[in-house]
């Protein structure tokens, strides 16, 4: 295994509007069925004119549901911006008003965003970042929102291969 990892990728998350009706699935990611999924980071933000303080809203990481997300593809654009840069081999869905049953799903990581509309998950170390295993699944859920709103962000993953045998 590269001690330094693989492909690095980010996702998307533009404009996505969640309405005030539930909870919302932000993002679904699926791992490759060959290989192992870091997730590095997730930069988010809220957009709205209808609040001046925060909006209490508050996101959770849940990994290992049985069920795949409803939302539409979005495509995973690689960091490395030159002809012939890895594609991704795992897939991601969102946003989703449907949330998927997480009835085989661990909650592995809750937070909020702040007062300013800003929401930021950035392990200090490797060793702390979330790892999805072989065709495993995790969904970004969020609480259901006080008031409208538009979320946009990234998700940054790294495709890290095999797992090593012990």
């Amino acid at each position: 295994m590269n001690p330094s990892g693989g492909p690095i990728f980010n996702i998307p998350i533009s404009a996505a509007a969640l309405s005030t009706v539930g909870a919302w699935d932000l993002v679904g990611i699926t791992a490759q069925s060959s290989g192992r999924l870091e997730i590095m980071g997730i930069s988010l933000t809220i957009v709205s004119t209808q609040f001046s303080t925060a909006s209490g809203l508050a996101l959770t990481l849940l990994r290992g549901s049985s069920a795949a997300s409803t939302g539409a593809s979005i495509s995973p654009a690689p960091i490395k911006g030159w002809s012939g840069a890895s594609s991704a081999n795992f897939t991601v869905t969102g946003p989703s008003s449907t949330p998927v049953s997480t009835a085989s799903a661990v909650a592995v990581y809750a937070d909020a965003f702040d007062g300013r509309g800003a929401f930021r998950y950035r392990p200090q170390s490797r060793d702390e970042r979330i790892i999805l295993t072989l065709s495993q699944r995790i969904h970004l859920r969020t609480t259901t929102p006080s008031i409208a709103c538009v979320v946009y962000g990234t998700v940054v993953c790294q495709d890290v291969g095999k797992s090593p045998v012990s």
